[in-house]
């Protein structure tokens, strides 16, 4: 089965398919609301909208009565809000949050005690794929997606001490402040 190329489109009401590695995808009859028509993945319906197409290797969905656009992932239509997908331009990071939001370490922590781990939220709703940095290297390190602590902490370190996590993909970044 041959995946369908970036710019491929189809519109409801009209023939033809797109072909994804989850299968063929077509347009079945009108929805019950006149305007949008129902998606179907190989035969089966799987949604409503007026157009699919593949950009950037993804299959993508306009509902018309929303208004928004819909990304295939993970054998769902996720949400990518009202600017319709642009060939070329790659998913860029658009949140950070930190799980706990929150933390306090001990004077004696060890090196690589775990702080936080970073969750990044991507502007199509992908995986984050790219890096994380931290601005203070000397009490902060990166393992993964998990801040860590980057040497032993002894009581001359007591007190606050801050950082900007940076998460950056696709030539973009974003970046959050973290204090323990």
């Amino acid at each position: 089965m041959s995946v369908s190329p970036d710019g491929s489109i189809i519109y409801g009401g009209k023939a033809g398919s797109l072909t994804t590695s989850e299968g063929a995808w077509t347009f079945g009859t009108q929805g019950s609301d006149g305007i949008d028509w129902n998606t179907q993945l190989n035969g089966n319906a799987n949604g409503q909208a007026v157009q699919m197409q593949i950009t950037n290797g993804k299959l993508y969905a306009l509902n018309k009565v929303s208004g928004h656009w819909y990304v295939r992932q993970n054998a769902t239509w996720v949400d990518v809000g009202t600017t319709a997908p642009v060939e070329g331009v790659l998913p860029t990071p658009t949140a950070i949050t930190l799980s706990p939001a929150s933390a306090t370490m001990a004077d004696n922590a060890p090196a690589g005690t775990l702080i936080a781990t970073a969750t990044v939220t991507m502007s199509d709703g992908s995986q984050f794929k790219g890096t994380l940095t931290t601005s203070d290297t000397n009490f902060f390190a990166i393992s993964g997606h998990n801040i860590i602590t980057a040497r032993g902490f002894t009581s001359a370190d007591d007190g606050a001490h801050s950082t900007v996590i940076t998460a950056s993909q696709g030539g973009q970044s974003f970046s959050i402040y973290l204090s323990i």
